[in-house]
């Protein structure tokens, strides 16, 4: 079956639903694991935000660093 066509599923014949189970079924556990992949790297991006802000924080008043220079 071409991607992107549209089918009507109750005039298939049982034999032509298991593969398509079994292609939903796989794309659906590749999209889960997708969006794990995006949340952790959401939440690194997080921590490193917060890192950051930490860090600024901490420079404010401190002297110019000689690399700065």
């Amino acid at each position: 079956m071409a991607q992107g066509q549209s089918v009507n599923i109750t005039t298939l014949p049982l034999e032509r639903l298991g593969p398509i189970k079994q292609q939903l079924d796989e794309e659906l556990e590749r999209l889960g694991a997708s969006l794990q992949q995006l949340q952790m790297a959401l939440d690194r991006y997080a921590a490193s935000k917060d890192s950051l802000s930490i860090v600024n924080n901490a420079n404010k008043g401190a002297p110019p660093s000689p690399l700065d220079r």
